[in-house]
């Protein structure tokens, strides 16, 4: 429950401020204000959550490049593009009336960026491989098969990122085509083994909350995009522990020992 928890607020966490920003650079004042007051918490609440997964995960992170950060490019990028999007939103925060419709774009600029680097160290950090000098790891999967899937995680992420923005659904139906092709794009001994252990239902679930939360009522949008944020992550918590499982079936074998 406390995993399904982190990953719901890592989703929402990281999604909304690279959508909410954009969309408030017209909005009435009171949205502005009610954003520019809680974005900064919200931020920091999603990146203690990021470190207490890494934490949670010592030997994942070190053999994925991530413990230190800056032994990997996913995390080279998030030491510089993390404190950059919190010291903006904190200016947003003090400077909210003041700030121009450019200056919340920029704001959501930088929070694509930074979703795009924790989607891609959160993608790094469940991937079984090969370790490679340095300690990094290898990934396992093709790397168009692991780049569309960092895609993916993040158009999650935006879709969930909308529980927290102003105006109609956008990104939840991306959010809902990227799920199943998440699923695809898995290692094959993943697939399988997440199929038998239910994940499908689940896949099923959160994929048509997701599609369809654009064209529900007001009233019901935010309960489906709640819906669908934990939907999506109790998939991907369950996608995890299945890759863990099957570690031992996507890694290379070990080379044959030489003889004396």
């Amino acid at each position: 429950m406390a995993e399904l928890a982190l990953f719901v607020l890592l989703l929402a966490g990281w999604g909304a401020p690279a959508v909410a920003p954009w969309r408030l650079a017209g909005a009435p004042r009171e949205l502005r204000r009610a954003w520019a007051w809680t974005a900064p918490t919200l931020l920091l609440a999603a990146a203690v959550g990021a470190f207490g997964l890494l934490a949670a995960r010592p030997d994942q992170a070190v053999g994925a490049g991530l413990a230190p950060l800056g032994a990997s490019l996913p995390g080279r990028l998030l030491l510089p593009l993390v404190p950059a999007l919190f010291a903006a939103t904190l200016v947003a925060a003090f400077a909210w009336e003041r700030l121009e419709r450019a200056g919340w774009r920029i704001l959501a600029a930088l929070g694509v960026a930074a979703l795009g680097a924790v989607a891609w160290a959160w993608e790094r950090l469940g991937e079984p491989g090969d370790p490679w000098p340095g300690g990094e790891t290898a990934p396992a999967s093709p790397p168009w098969a692991f780049a569309l899937r960092v895609g993916c995680r993040a158009a999650l992420a935006l879709g969930a990122g909308e529980l927290l923005a102003p105006g109609r659904a956008v990104c939840a139906p991306l959010g809902g085509l990227a799920l199943p092709l998440y699923f695809l794009l898995l290692p094959g001994e993943v697939r399988l083994l997440l199929w038998h252990h239910g994940g499908a239902p689940t896949l099923a679930a959160a994929t048509l909350v997701l599609l369809a939360a654009r064209w529900l009522p007001a009233s019901l949008r935010r309960p489906a995009l709640a819906a669908g944020a934990l939907l999506a992550a109790a998939f991907l918590v369950e996608a995890d522990r299945v890759e863990q499982l099957a570690a031992p079936l996507t890694t290379a074998p070990l080379p044959p020992l030489s003889r004396p």
